[in-house]
């Protein structure tokens, strides 16, 4: 059982394999369960990679800068709130597009 474990961490920590996208919504709970998520995360020594905000509005920045703060190493990502239902990987494709990273 250790062996396994040993070789999970090893798998689960290989950033050439394993990328953590942390996703959440453009709100005060979101953003304080993202902290605690990331204080977690750093215990276990896991970085995370990505921060993508679901149903932003994109006019936020004051949010944004708190966030970029919180998560300097991480790249953040701005989705907006769909317009239609997201039901086929040809909508999931065009709305993929709509993606804006605010920090790298």
């Amino acid at each position: 059982m250790e062996k396994r474990y040993e070789t999970l961490n090893s798998k689960l920590k290989d950033e050439g394999a394993v990328e953590f996208v942390l996703i959440l919504n453009e709100d005060e709970l979101s953003f304080s369960e993202s902290l605690l998520i990331k204080r977690e995360m750093d215990e276990l020594n896991f970085k995370l990679h990505r921060l993508l905000i679901n149903k932003a509005t994109q006019n936020n920045q004051v949010f944004y800068d708190r966030i970029i703060e919180a998560f300097p190493s991480s790249t953040i990502d701005l989705l907006p709130i769909s317009k239609t239902q997201v039901t086929s990987i040809v909508a999931l494709e065009e709305f993929y597009g709509q993606l804006k990273t605010i920090k790298k």
